[in-house]
């Protein structure tokens, strides 16, 4: 087979190291996913010239924040980095999607947000992001280039400990990280912790020079300069065909260990310090303190005991000697005949603090740990260009796929760079998003919006404020801008689109208890607190309510009925979304109880469903606010002790956030259902009743129509409707809205009642209404993509005795 075509190895995954073929599994199973459309792609894309294809060089630095020449630093010394930003292009706003090496790399690699993977731990293994990404039908980004004619190599710290097995061509491995020891053997400290004990130290923080095994190490033994020298070799060699070439350092992630010479490069008493406010955590709420990790020092100690410039001095120092490794491997390139031909891509995984916010980490959902440097060089590209747009490290796999010419991955949730890269002033209106468990930080220009999984929040003017030290969360000239930041999203498929949190064994909920939480499809679910039979909380450390079991955790569908009781009589949970959305259903298995089980919620006692409850049940659709505590309490008839309802699943939507800005845009004081504008936009003659259902709060019954619902056909297929709400003006007396119904809603405004009827789902009603045409008049314009229409009912229609009139609305997407 000609190797300008799909060579064999490719398909059955040949390790050509060792010539051994133990990846041919996942190979077999990439391609078992793509099906025939994605074999047709990868021969005709295979086809293409070999030579015409760029190479590429796929440069990781641990831990670099925006400290380095190149990015304006007034100490650092990094001629190496400099002279490839001075080749090509610097990003200054990159943003990672996750402030912690594992899930920042697996975020990067996978081309999808971290919580998309629904990995089993925050730092997983190489190998179970492979599995995880292809379970979704898509590829790491080095196996997606290989299986299109790349030749792919690695060395060094790429995932978070290197790559899966097998998954290259070819391997350098990865060595360890760097530290020192006693002529004895024994590990030892410089500085961290204050007591220097390596066997209590929370994390690997520490500072000094670098001695290395029994104090003989030599520069030559660490593990960068490892790294560097396999893959200076790799480019010393032929190859006659297009490669990748990844190359992960380690440092300057700690400890920060540097021979002496690097240490040399700076004069410390000349060091300029970072930015640092004493008071600067008067305005930032509670859980974004909970981000500052206790294993790492505090900026008020290293002030207290003199260590605050040499730590500055040790991480430069750090940074300068992996910019020496770095300029080892680009020399390399710039003497091969390679040197025209390759795209070389630097970046690192996450920024980090030095000083700044109190603390020396990363972790934090504040600007220091988010923004990290972001170096492209591209044959035809820009040079000697520094853009200023904010983008992120997702963009990097679709940018590599559009200058290599090869088909687009449509699983990815970046965007290419290609039109900054080639005119790095060019519009470039993109929000970046980093997430850390159920917080979400929002870059979006100049404005920095955190939102926390209690509904806290965070909002800076990097404009104003570079330093972040003033919240404007409660300043009135952003008002607009936080409800904008704060229901952006970077998932498209949010509008209409349902979310599955199926609770199984040692699903993060079932192991972490009160304050776990599970994400799923960009929606975070926490839990609050779990309810006793005798009112006992956990949240107040009570260990004797149904499902704190050992280790601690919640105990939703546990299979241990000793450990995890699952819920008795009256017994519950309470949680809470980091995002709005509306309650559309819950799969509930009755365990041993029997008889009669009613599960309720105190915070929105609409939601009723009674019954043997085995299987999926409907929760109206009801619309719970971001931020907002659902509480269900479960009854049933079971003796003490013996196991209730298990919680299987649990189905929401998000909230459609197109036409929530729309609302906040044109309605503004829309606040609850007695909050209405005036008179009678639309002009219809029905006054303030679609006006009414905007923002309203769920409707009673178990048969309810709810605000922003979305409707489903016969069949349960969700249609690309959005129901603002069913509203009935009542002209007087107590309304009677027929059989089934089990409550009303109300609000009297200019003298009318208003009623938000539950029985009348218009599912089960659209037989009787008549469609008229869209809606005009004064009316704002829907959202772009979106239009009016309007459906009534009249008396001859059945509309219930004492009502003048129906109105339904409903803005529907059209078609593409």
């Amino acid at each position: 087979m000609n190797d300008h075509w799909m060579r064999l190895d490719k398909v059955v995954g040949i390790n050509r190291k060792d010539g051994t073929i133990s990846g041919i599994g996942r190979r077999m199973k990439a391609f078992a996913t793509g099906c025939l459309t994605g074999l047709v792609l990868a021969f005709a894309w295979g086809g293409l010239h070999a030579a015409d294809k760029p190479n590429v060089i796929f440069i990781a630095v641990d831990d670099l924040n925006n400290w380095t020449g190149f990015a304006g630093h007034p100490d650092a010394i990094t001629p190496n980095m400099d002279a490839l930003a001075s080749g090509g292009v610097h990003f200054s706003r990159a943003y990672c999607s996750y402030p912690l090496c594992g899930p920042s790399r697996a975020s990067l690699m996978s081309g999808v947000y971290f919580a998309e993977l629904n990995a089993s731990k925050t730092q997983p293994s190489d190998s179970e992001v492979e599995e995880r990404i292809e379970a979704m039908g898509s590829s790491l980004l080095h196996t997606y280039m290989g299986n299109h004619g790349y030749k792919t190599m690695a060395v060094g710290k790429i995932l978070h400990n290197h790559v899966p097995s097998g998954s290259v061509d070819l391997s350098g491995g990865r060595d360890s990280w760097d530290f020192n020891e006693n002529a004895s053997g024994t590990r030892v400290r410089s500085n961290w912790p204050p007591d220097l004990n390596p066997d209590t130290a929370a994390t690997l923080t520490d500072w000094g020079l670098y001695v290395g095994d029994k104090g003989a190490g030599t520069e030559a033994d660490m593990s960068d300069s490892k790294s560097a020298e396999w893959a200076v070799a790799r480019l010393q060699e032929s190859h006659d065909e297009p490669f990748m070439l990844m190359v992960g350092f380690l440092h300057p992630h700690v400890p920060w260990y540097a021979p002496q010479k690097y240490f040399d490069m700076y004069d410390p008493a000349e060091l300029t310090l970072p930015a640092y406010h004493p008071e600067d955590f008067d305005d930032i709420p509670s859980a974004g303190l909970d981000n500052i990790n206790d294993g790492y020092p505090r900026t008020e100690w290293a002030i207290e005991n003199d260590q605050w410039r040499n730590m500055v001095h040790a991480y430069l120092a750090n940074v300068s000697y992996v910019d020496t490794k770095i300029g080892e491997v680009l020399d390399a390139l710039e003497s091969s005949p390679y040197a025209s031909n390759t795209i070389v891509v630097l970046w690192g995984d996450h920024g980090y603090h030095m000083g700044e916010k109190n603390t020396f980490q990363k972790h934090t959902l504040w600007d220091r740990s988010g923004v990290t440097p972001l170096i492209i060089k591209a044959p035809g590209m820009g040079t000697n260009a520094e853009c200023g747009r904010v983008v992120s490290l997702l963009d990097i796999y679709p940018t590599l796929l559009d200058l290599c010419e090869l088909p687009p991955n449509e699983k990815l949730r970046g965007r290419s760079l290609r039109p900054l890269l080639e005119s790095p002033a060019s519009p470039w209106d993109f929000p970046a998003f980093t997430y850390k468990g159920g917080t979400k930080s929002v870059q979006y220009g100049d404005l920095r919006y955190i939102g926390y999984a209690d509904g806290s929040q965070e909002l800076y003017d990097h404009s104003e404020d570079p330093d972040e030290w003033t919240n404007l969360v409660d300043h009135e000239e952003y008002a607009d801008s936080l409800a904008k930041l704060r229901v952006m999203s970077p998932f498209p498929e949010d509008t209409g689109s349902s979310r599955v949190f199926e609770f199984v064994d040692g699903s993060p909920l079932d192991a972490v208890g009160i304050n776990g939480n599970m994400t799923v499809g960009g929606i975070t679910i926490t839990t609050r607190d779990v309810i006793g039979l005798d009112g006992s909380r956990a949240s107040d450390g009570t260990k004797n309510v149904t499902n704190i079991g050992a280790p601690g955790g919640l105990g939703i569908n546990s299979a241990v009925a000793d450990t995890a009781k699952n819920f008795e009589s009256d017994e519950g949970w309470e949680f809470q979304f980091d995002t709005n959305v509306h309650l559309e259903s819950i799969d509930l298995l009755e365990m041993n109880a029997g008889g009669t089980l009613t599960l309720s919620s105190e915070g929105f006692p609409d939601i009723v469903l009674s019954g043997a409850l085995n299987g999926l049940n409907d929760l109206g659709r009801a619309f719970v606010p971001a931020g907002t505590r659902v509480s269900i309490r479960f009854s049933h008839t079971g003796a003490q002790g013996t196991d209730g309802p298990r919680i299987m699943s649990l189905t929401v939507a998000r909230e459609l956030t197109a036409f929530m800005d729309w609302i906040s845009t044109n309605y503004p004081s829309l606040t609850g259902v007695n909050a209405l504008p005036d008179g009678d936009p639309d002009k219809d003659g029905v006054e303030n009743l679609l006006e009414f259902a905007l923002n309203g709060n769920p409707t009673s019954g178990s048969d309810s129509g709810a605000v922003f619902s979305t409707l489903t056909d016969a069949d349960g297929d969700r249609l690309k409707e959005l129901v603002l709400t069913l509203a009935v003006r009542n002209l007087g007396g107590s309304p009677n809205f027929g059989a089934g119904a089990s409550g009303e809603q109300t609000a009297t405004v200019d003298g009318l009642v208003y009623s938000v009827a539950g029985s009348f789902n218009l599912t089960n009603f659209s037989s009787k209404v008549s469609e008229t045409a869209p809606v005009t008049g004064s009316l704002p314009p829907p959202p772009s993509g979106w239009e009016y229409r309007s459906f009534r009912l009249d008396a001859s229609q059945g509309l219930p005795a004492g009502s003048l009139g129906f109105m339904w609305a409903r803005v529907e997407e059209e078609s593409p």
